[in-house]
């Protein structure tokens, strides 16, 4: 991505940051409605607010916090030096400094990790449920053998565990297809699961991953009733700015 004005928000190198008007035209709302959307997650720390300052010695553009910017001006991120807040010290297009508003950096790795996929996945899953247990990123261990569980829920009273992915594919760096499967339902098994979903970013699952979480179904399921088997595709995706809701 290269640094600069994309119309609906500001890239420096790779991160993106937004004025009001440009999270309003991402929203689709009024300035008044977006506004009450800031303040709440300024509130609960996922945004943070400052300006888009470039440095008076070195030119390095940086997004310095509300509390870095002074009467005095503020200090440079890359080289120290103490610029005054003057003109040409932010957008050029604009007569002063706008403000800008980032995403928290645990936030911003949440999102580069892709973390926020089981989570979209949850709230889909909670949705018309009165009661829900959650617990992220479950390590489940037997016999020695380990299996991170993406999803586990507890939802009016039934154990759904499952994998969110932001791609297609249930095969993993070291599992392939079929190997990952086993994996799933093995934990599946030792939690006494109820259902086994799959989530996806993606508009649907690779050809196989259903198939072969049914055979390791078959194969693995020794005591109890086997799991209900369910996807849900298109999680956390977006079109012309526009929330797409999951299909199941």
């Amino acid at each position: 991505m290269r640094n600069g004005d994309y119309g609906r928000g500001y890239a420096i190198r790779g991160d993106g940051y937004l004025t009001l008007g440009h999270a309003a035209k991402a929203l689709g709302v009024d300035d008044h409605q977006t506004r009450d959307v800031l303040d709440r997650l300024l509130a609960i720390k996922v945004l943070r607010h400052g300006l888009l300052l470039n440095c008076e010695r070195c030119s390095a553009l940086a997004f310095y916090p509300i509390g870095a910017v002074g009467d005095d001006g503020f200090t440079c991120s890359v080289c120290r030096y103490p610029s005054r807040l003057a003109r040409g010290r932010w957008y050029r297009r604009d007569p002063e400094p706008a403000w800008n508003y980032a995403l928290d950096q645990v936030v911003r790795e949440l999102l580069r990790q892709h973390g926020d996929i089981p989570l979209l996945a949850a709230a889909h899953l909670a949705k018309g449920k009165h009661s829900l247990l959650w617990a992220p990123e479950l390590l489940v261990e037997s016999n020695g053998e380990q299996a991170e569980v993406d999803l586990c829920l507890i939802l009016d009273g039934r154990i759904v565990i499952g994998e969110a992915k932001s791609n297609s594919r249930l095969a993993t760096a070291d599992k392939g297809t079929a190997q990952a499967a086993v994996r799933l339902v093995r934990a599946a098994h030792i939690l006494s699961a109820d259902e086994i979903m799959l989530a996806t970013a993606q508009p649907a699952w690779a050809p196989g991953a259903r198939t072969a979480i049914e055979a390791a179904i078959a194969a693995e399921w020794r005591i109890g009733p086997k799991p209900k088997l369910s996807t849900v595709i298109g999680i956390g995706r977006h079109v012309d700015g526009r929330g797409e809701a999951p299909q199941p």
